[in-house]
């Protein structure tokens, strides 16, 4: 983007022709031209800054709603898997079943409920590790983008920089430089000084210029770039706390039948005297 820009600039040397005639005249116009590649500049420093915050903006709201909807399908699903294994407790134990056995079942159901509930830990687990690796991903994706806008504004200013030096430096020396002049050499020295410095100051502002806006907009892109990046880490907590919510929720109603149908609140698992 530098060179594009530095492509469209005009050459100070355009303006070197008036030397001849008026230094002070030339020296405005280096000026003036110096002015006008800050400007320039400064436009396209504010277009990446813009660009960048819009997509750092739109990378965010998509990570941030990816996140909110996996935590919402992996919240469904553990409920589901919750409300399928007690359907299958309480089928099984519905069967008649006969006292002596009770003892047996009781361990069984136990032990497979509680295989159960660890599974659905572990996939609640699995499922909060992915959302953390997805956000980790999105966070560093969104840096990317404010470092390639930063390093794109960086380029550009020492480019410009660089040209304003090279050109303030060529326009001195001519400015300088002695010309066939009716007036006298003194006076003739006296002009050239003066519109060195003209020109002198003048790149010397436009450094200065450049690198305050520089500085606003690179402030700016940290600025947008560091809060998508906490926004995204607040929705994972949210998302991992409405896991973690039904995940007990669907652990507590597995305990909960399983509680039942030991300890004989269910009429159905009631138990048959020996025959």
């Amino acid at each position: 983007m530098a060179s594009e820009y530095l492509g469209m600039a005009h050459s100070v040397d355009e303006l070197v022709a008036l030397i001849d005639h008026d230094r002070l005249a030339a020296a405005d116009m280096v000026a003036s031209t110096f002015a006008c590649e800050v400007a320039a500049s400064v436009a396209t420093i504010t277009e990446i800054s813009t660009i960048a915050s819009a997509r750092v903006s739109a990378d965010m709201q998509v990570a941030s709603a990816k996140v909110l909807t996996d935590a919402e399908v992996t919240a469904a699903t553990l409920s589901a898997s919750a409300e399928m294994l007690i359907s299958e407790y309480r089928q099984k134990m519905s069967r008649p079943i006969t006292k002596s056995a009770r003892a047996a079942s009781e361990a069984m159901l136990k032990k497979t409920g509680q295989s159960h509930i660890d599974h659905l830990s572990e996939s609640a687990k699995q499922s909060v590790e992915a959302i953390e690796r997805e956000a980790q991903n999105a966070i560093l994706k969104i840096r990317n983008i404010g470092n390639d806008a930063i390093n794109n504004i960086n380029d550009l200013v020492e480019a410009v920089s660089s040209k304003t030096r090279k050109s303030a430096a060529a326009a001195a020396e001519k400015l300088a430089t002695y010309r066939h002049d009716p007036h006298t050499r003194e006076e003739m020295v006296a002009e050239a000084e003066a519109a060195a410095r003209i020109v002198t100051a003048a790149s010397e502002s436009a450094s200065s210029s450049l690198r305050a806006e520089v500085n606003a907009a690179l402030v700016n892109i940290r600025a947008v770039t560091d809060e998508a990046c906490r926004s995204i880490q607040s929705v994972v907590e949210a998302a991992k706390k409405r896991i973690d919510l039904a995940l007990e929720k669907a652990t507590g109603r597995v305990r909960g039948v399983i509680s039942e149908q030991i300890w004989g609140v269910s009429p159905s698992f009631a138990a048959r005297p020996d025959e």
